[in-house]
């Protein structure tokens, strides 16, 4: 599945280490913009340096660099991304912007959590302990991506 993303969406990924685990099932887009915003932030030496420096690692390995026009926000690069190769999904976790938008196209970077479950690919419980390290190493209160993923989740049999 072709997924456009956005820089906060594949830091949380990776932050709960399901990201590379998903490249048997989707192919990552991203643009310049959200490629140079990975590397400001590897810049830094906490978990989410860290964890943008291992999103680095992966061009090429399933997360795909493609042309775009200039962006000044990695979001609408996303964007221009899902229209320009008609991808299946854009994942952001800028709630703003995917509560704007408002397209079942566009999600929160936890719905590939739900996906990967649904298919069979991680348990359910495996899918909710990633949700909470997103959730802790990404230091988000209890927000809209969170409580929505979980709600999804739970319900889920």
């Amino acid at each position: 599945m072709k997924v456009a993303a956005d820089t906060g969406a594949l830091v949380s990924l990776q932050l709960c280490g399901i990201l590379e685990k998903s490249f048997e099932h989707f192919t990552y887009y991203i643009g310049k913009r959200i490629k140079e915003e990975l590397e400001e932030l590897s810049r830094y030496d906490d978990e989410i340096g860290i964890a943008a420096r291992e999103v680095l690692s992966f061009i090429g390995k399933g997360i795909e660099v493609v042309e775009t026009g200039e962006h000044e926000e990695g979001e609408y690069e996303a964007l221009e991304i899902l229209n320009k190769l008609n991808a299946q999904l854009l994942i952001s976790d800028d709630i703003k912007f995917v509560k704007k938008l408002q397209d079942e196209r566009v999600s929160f970077s936890t719905i590939i959590l739900f996906i990967l479950h649904k298919a069979g690919v991680i348990t359910k419980e495996d899918a909710l302990n990633a949700l909470d390290l997103i959730f802790e190493r990404r230091k988000w209160s209890e927000n809209l991506i969170y409580i929505t993923a979980r709600a999804m989740l739970e319900k889920d049999e």
